[in-house]
């Protein structure tokens, strides 16, 4: 729920901006005869009754038809929700899926973040509701939809597919191929850790804290799947020392282990659970 203050006195530009700011989403403010509203004018020009309160409370499950009628029950100012391409947002979407198209625009997803919060938005789900679909937890969604996570283990695209009733577009699958691609190595991929959807199969994992910083490096030439697991009795193997992680498979013996040795030595000090195996 987000809070937002308004005052008679208060520009109607001011007001937009602060909208914007605080629920991160575009709004026309309408004068009673349904035309724009001057920038420069104040609020109370052209509320059309007496506010209730000073405070207006947003909620991003609301409907944008609920925030609107809110908006001019309580202050008396008359808003349009805007999508980002300018158009009227539809009544029955909710904020919170209007708002992901913003964000998706200010900064660039990697491909399967991008379709996902598309998905999301056409289906109205909301992470945890996308969580409780696939049976992922709601960090690792978390995880997916911001690019933190961007090559996947292949159950838990499979998990995803089914929850949205539909396959990722080849398009997208492709870009998602290329990105994990490692000449001469393999294929990366992204897992969480205290998920179950683990990596298989022989290779080298990196363990990330929650700053996105490597602090483990891990290697096995059997299968990376009983390692990972191995550590969860460890003190340290814990939010927000391990959040995340990345994996990348291959069969060759020798190359697991001068992987690992060089990402080791390449980290230096900032590999805090490797210690052991760093050189000063």
């Amino acid at each position: 729920m987000t809070t937002i203050e308004v005052y008679g006195q208060s520009r109607v530009d001011s007001v937009k901006e602060k909208v914007k700011s605080e629920i991160g989403v575009d709004i026309d403010i309408l004068t009673e005869d349904g035309g724009e509203a001057q920038d420069d004018s104040t609020i109370g020009d052209i509320r059309t009754k007496s506010p209730e309160s000073a405070e207006l409370k947003v909620s991003g499950n609301a409907q944008a038809s609920t925030v609107e009628d809110y908006f001019e029950e309580n202050y008396g100012i008359i808003i349009e929700i805007k999508d980002p391409d300018g158009t009227e947002a539809e009544d029955s979407e909710t904020l919170a899926s209007i708002r992901r198209r913003y964000e998706r625009m200010d900064e660039a997803l990697p491909p399967l973040a991008s379709w996902m919060n598309e998905q999301m938005s056409k289906q109205d789900l909301e992470p945890q509701g996308l969580a409780k679909k696939t049976g992922l937890s709601t960090p690792t969604i978390q995880n997916l939809i911001t690019g933190k996570t961007e090559n996947p283990t292949s159950s838990t695209v499979d998990k995803i597919e089914e929850a949205f009733g539909e396959p990722i577009p080849d398009e997208t699958a492709e870009d998602m191929r290329q990105d994990a691609e490692v000449a001469g190595i393999g294929q990366m991929q992204s897992f969480d850790p205290h998920g179950e959807d683990l990596p298989k199969g022989p290779g080298v994992y990196v363990f990330y804290d929650i700053s996105e910083r490597p602090v483990y490096v891990g290697k096995s030439i059997t299968d990376v799947r009983a390692r990972i697991r191995s550590h969860r009795e460890k003190f340290w193997f814990r939010s927000p020392i391990v959040e995340t992680g990345e994996y990348i498979g291959s069969d060759d013996d020798d190359m697991v282990k001068s992987v690992e040795t060089l990402l080791i030595k390449f980290m230096k000090s900032n590999a805090v659970l490797n210690k052991k195996e760093v050189e000063r």
